[in-house]
């Protein structure tokens, strides 16, 4: 699913937090629309709104590693162990969304649920790490 997609990283220090809990809250309302077709049985609207919804949220990995990634050149506090979690947790989250992908391709409707639950609970991690990131952008995942 990753591709080079341009990311300017226009964020100055102090800002990273809430870039992201903007990004993060922008792709939440697409994510629960998603949730909320599945939840009531409207299979088809549903994987056509989860289709863009994953555009939207693969390019947002790939600027949360970009910007990540640069600020860590920047602030060597960061560590290298902060990308190295990140991208385990993007990982999780891309076999999340293989899993859905699947699970609408199976039309079974049992497997699309229990998917769709499952990366219900992982974004819900991953936004809580990115909230919970400590001042100096260490990432908790």
């Amino acid at each position: 699913m990753s591709q080079e997609i341009p990311v300017k990283v226009p964020i100055r220090p102090g800002q990273l937090r809430a870039f992201l809990e903007r990004k993060h809250r922008k792709l939440a309302v697409g994510w629960s629309e998603v949730f909320q077709l599945v939840s009531v049985r409207v299979v088809a609207r549903a994987e056509k709104r989860f289709g863009k919804w994953v555009q939207s949220f693969e390019r947002h990995l790939v600027e949360e590693e970009r910007i990540v990634c640069h600020r860590q050149r920047l602030l060597v506090a960061l560590g290298h162990l902060v990308m190295v979690e990140l991208r385990a947790d993007h990982r999780a989250l891309r076999e999340s969304i293989g899993r859905v992908l699947e699970a609408f391709d199976s039309k079974d409707y049992e497997q699309l649920s229990a998917s769709v639950q499952a990366l219900n609970r992982g974004l819900q991690a991953h936004s809580v790490a990115v909230a919970t990131a400590s001042p100096s952008g260490e990432l908790r995942v």
